[in-house]
């Protein structure tokens, strides 16, 4: 699962998408920071099969609202299409659809800005909603963590595979001798399966504690 910030901290709100990225990192999780283009950004996710993008995004909702969109089925309300790191989530993800190079899953979560002054500080409810969306997302890379072994890639993506399959079958010196190839022959004699019942009667009479069953001969 690779996760994206984009953004400018330079720029008041439109920090939104790299404090959520900065947060993550404090907490021992790897996110990408990212600013520049469109291509920059399909570039980014390459050969990622789940990917997370974080922005700062204009509606009109209130301040500090918090969106969560399918980038491959929904429409992206309020992304900046002239944002001052130079492009909009929503027309990176349009292109991509048209160059084929979504990943297979794509979840973005816009926060709602409004002040993106050059040098200005990030507004508070915006600040609040970065904690919002970094402890969502970190919940979420923590239950990936738990239920495979996870490995980091050189570009903070978090890899992941399968986990360890448990085995089908016990072991037992039958199925040794099976992968040996002495189940069914063995110094030139041939073995046929003990009887149930032949197993039983072993089994009672190397245990003392074992209860004497009716009409069982112990041997």
């Amino acid at each position: 699962m690779l996760v994206i910030g984009c953004g400018n901290r330079d720029r008041g709100d439109d920090g939104a998408g790299v404090v959520v990225a900065e947060r993550l990192r404090k907490l021992g999780f790897h996110a990408r920071i990212l600013t520049g283009d469109a291509l920059d950004l399909i570039e980014a996710w390459s050969g990622a099969d789940d990917v997370v993008v974080v922005d700062a995004v204009v509606s009109g909702a209130p301040l500090g609202k918090v969106w969560v969109w399918d980038g491959r089925t929904e429409k992206i309300r309020g992304s900046l299409p002239i944002s001052s790191h130079g492009f909009g989530v929503a027309e990176a993800i349009h292109l991509a659809c048209i160059l084929d190079r979504l990943p297979k899953r794509l979840r973005v979560f816009g926060i709602e800005g409004r002040r993106f002054d050059a040098g200005g500080e990030i507004s508070p409810e915006v600040v609040s909603a970065t904690e919002e969306v970094a402890k969502r997302i970190a919940s979420t890379l923590a239950l990936v963590a738990m239920n495979t072994h996870a490995c980091v890639g050189p570009i903070g993506e978090l890899c992941t595979e399968p986990p360890f399959r448990k085995p089908t079958k016990a072991f037992s010196p039958t199925s040794l001798r099976s992968s040996r190839g002495c189940d069914t022959q063995a110094r030139g004699q041939v073995t046929s399966p003990t009887p149930l019942a032949t197993k039983k009667r072993r089994w009672s009479a190397i245990s003392p504690a074992s209860p004497r069953l009716p009409g069982l001969d112990m041997g």
